[in-house]
């Protein structure tokens, strides 16, 4: 912390951390979620994985799987999916998502 900011250390210094979240979230979801598909775990797991390859304290791991809920891996897992479909959806005609969409009675 520097003053009132909240910095991240970055390979070339340091980075707000609000500027680093917008730069660098939807990669690390992604990192996540690949990682859940490879192994077939759960997101909560797969947290636990990466906490540990980058050498996190053990006390850190224990307080997050103490306060972290299957609802938060479900969660994730659900948005992960939702985005999946709406990037699936930008290669269909129109055909073909009006097809889907009325095969899903959302017409």
């Amino acid at each position: 912390m520097k003053s009132d900011k909240v910095l991240i250390r970055t390979g070339g210094g340091y980075c707000n951390v609000n500027d680093h979240v917008k730069k660098y979230a939807l990669s690390e979801c992604l990192i996540i979620w690949r990682t859940m598909q490879q192994k077939h775990i759960t997101f909560n797991e797969a947290v636990v994985n990466l906490l540990q390859m980058h050498n996190a304290d053990e006390q850190l791991i224990q307080d997050y799987q103490e306060e972290t809920t299957d609802e938060i891996s479900d969660l994730f897992e659900l948005l992960c999916s939702l985005m999946k479909q709406k990037e699936f959806g930008k290669y269909l005609t129109r055909e073909q998502k009006s097809k889907l969409n009325s095969e899903a009675g959302l017409n």
